[in-house]
């Protein structure tokens, strides 16, 4: 007797069983190829995002398992690759730096809190059906923010890139002239291991696209660190990530939420806010460019709901803001992965790290994460479409310009919000 197919309604809520369900034969083994090849990318991205956030590594680790899961079943992008991603996590650490002290336990609880923020902030704007107004926000309003944001990114990884302790508040400009200013610090060995990273991460995909060239990086940095004794030469390294599965924590979640003060909530939520409008433009963007390879549809509407619900998991397992990544995403498609099965073959993949290998992270270097971070980011930094609209479409040229600026003038937040208001300002009328 044949399985029973999922019921259309079923199908309505749930669009990736669909896909699951129609999967032909031995179709299975691509999405398990993708998954492991994947998960070679997230788990070194996971901790390097975290590292953007002003957060402790296996807190990127914890966003980047069960959230999957919860994509995987809600999403409409069957092969959209979901976890902590650069640009929300510069917004995350945006948003709670001003109000919470680095590093501390507070810190870690408003990260928490904020994950949950923008999962009810997502699920929100489903319900009052906000996709709809996504196609009047301008593709030069989301290359000028992920330009600038890019660049800030990259900017902010100096410090760990050459060992030297920069102000962390300060303008890109700013810092790269503090960072020439004190160049006589520099620590050797942070600078030698940093600069070979970064070759081996933008060198080995040009020689060899399908090596996991992060992986590699990671774990030779790590063993080298290791048989030297980074730590001791002023190397510094992760040290020591928690071994152990992620657990749900609605204790945890609910004290981060109450704790949060009067004076705190609403930058909380205005962050939130930014957040779960890049997650949805980040999402439509790269979903729709695969989907239409593929030939099916992504959803506006469940793409709010799936995002808010991976979310809402994410702070329920000890993690931080979630996104689709644009990388990761063009990886697991290449890779050749078809279905949801891909993402859940990656969850556990990390699970696994975290259960048994967390130790072995201990010795990587915090350069070989900065230059996997600013291998991905600088390569985010477009000036060829804007030079390009300021010979053929003057308003695009000043939506990309002016969110540009807001945004490395400003910050993040004010600067995802300026180019929003200038994409509805300077749309083209009807």
């Amino acid at each position: 007797m044949s399985p029973r197919a999922p019921a259309p309604a079923a199908l309505g809520l749930l669009p990736n069983l669909q896909s699951l369900a129609q999967q032909a034969p031995g179709a299975w083994r691509g999405d398990v190829s993708a998954g492991l090849t994947t998960a070679t990318l997230l788990v070194p991205q996971s901790m390097a995002y975290a590292l953007i956030a002003g957060l402790p590594p296996q807190m990127g680790l914890y966003a980047a398992t069960l959230p999957l899961a919860a994509y995987a079943l809600l999403g409409s992008a069957r092969t959209l690759s979901v976890g902590p991603v650069a640009m929300d996590s510069l917004l995350t650490a945006a948003t709670l730096t001003p109000l919470f002290a680095a590093g501390g336990a507070q810190y870690r609880g408003g990260a928490v809190a904020l994950a949950a923020l923008v999962g009810v902030a997502l699920i929100a704007m489903s319900a009052l059906r906000v996709g709809r107004l996504a196609r009047h926000l301008s593709d030069a309003m989301m290359s000028g923010f992920t330009s600038a944001a890019a660049l800030i990114i990259a900017v902010s990884q100096l410090k760990h890139l050459l060992g030297v302790q920069l102000n962390d508040g300060a303008a890109p400009h700013e810092a790269l002239l503090e960072a020439a200013r004190r160049a006589g610090e520099v620590q050797p060995l942070t600078l030698a291991v940093g600069i070979a990273s970064l070759a081996l991460f933008k060198g080995l995909p040009a020689l060899a696209p399908r090596v996991p060239a992060g992986l590699i990086g990671v774990v030779a940095a790590t063993a080298l660190s290791a048989l030297l004794d980074g730590r001791a030469r002023g190397l510094s390294t992760v040290g020591e990530v928690p071994q152990g599965l992620p657990t749900l924590s609605v204790d945890a979640l609910t004290s981060a939420l109450s704790a949060l003060t009067g004076a705190q909530a609403l930058p909380m939520l205005g962050g939130a806010l930014s957040i779960a409008l890049l997650a949805f433009m980040e999402a439509m963007a790269i979903g729709r460019a695969v989907a239409a390879r593929h030939g099916y549809e992504v959803r506006p509407g469940q793409e709010l709901l799936a995002l808010g619900a991976t979310n809402l998991t994410a702070a329920l397992f000890g993690g931080y803001p979630v996104a689709g990544g644009f990388s990761r995403t063009a990886v697991n498609d290449r890779a050749g992965a078809r279905t949801p099965l891909a993402a859940l073959v990656t969850m556990l993949v990390v699970l696994l790290v975290l259960w048994r290998f967390t130790p072995a992270l201990r010795a990587l270097p915090h350069a070989t994460l900065a230059a996997m971070i600013m291998g991905a980011v600088v390569g985010l930094i477009d000036l060829k479409a804007p030079l390009g609209w300021l010979r053929r479409d003057r308003r695009r040229a000043a939506i990309w310009s002016g969110t540009a600026l807001a945004t490395l003038a400003l910050g993040p937040q004010p600067g995802i919000l300026t180019g929003v208001a200038l994409s509805l300002a300077l749309r083209p009328r009807a």
